[in-house]
């Protein structure tokens, strides 16, 4: 199984903005009137962040958001852009961890990554002899931080990927 993604941009008048995605040949633009952004299917199948769209579609739309996942390697990547700005980027895979971490905190990471059940699990999972690993775990939980090179919090990278989907009302496809 390859990348599967996709970038969203925010919609605030829904007929004047669906138009403007209608008349830009390379994408596809999938809407839902419950959500707030409408997805943009152009084959998004990298753990690649499309940069030059998301500048430019932010400046346009005022936020864009890219996110990846890769079952088989648990790979997730999440750009999130305001106005051609890069608001928060992470990239994280199981093998290595929190690989970048860039911007400022959001919302959605204190109930998705940083949740009591989630330090819990992560606890019991440490074998006796992982003190270490233990006691750098509750510190990233007290400090409500990813830290880049960490390997903590774990994710199950396609749930945050549906959980993001469901939380930030993107459209899905």
């Amino acid at each position: 199984m390859s990348f599967q993604g996709a970038l969203w941009v925010k919609i605030t008048n829904v007929e004047t903005d669906l138009a403007t995605l209608q008349r830009q040949d390379m994408f596809k633009a999938h809407f839902l009137e419950d959500e707030d952004f409408a997805c943009l299917a152009n084959g998004y199948d990298g753990e690649d962040v499309p940069t030059d769209d998301l500048e430019e579609l932010s400046q346009q739309f005022n936020e864009a958001i890219f996110m990846s996942y890769h079952l088989l390697n648990q790979r997730f990547v999440y750009s999130h852009w305001i106005e051609g700005e890069a608001l928060r980027e992470l990239n994280y895979n199981q093998e290595n961890g929190w690989t970048k971490v860039t911007g400022n905190m959001e919302a959605w990471e204190s109930e998705f990554l940083f949740n009591e059940n989630a330090l819990t699990t992560l606890l019991e999972s440490f074998d006796e002899d992982m003190e270490e690993e233990a006691l750098e775990a509750r510190a990233i939980w007290e400090q409500q931080t990813l830290q880049e090179d960490s390997l903590y919090p774990t994710i199950d990278v396609s749930e945050l990927y549906q959980q993001l989907v469901d939380c930030l009302k993107l459209t899905s496809v």
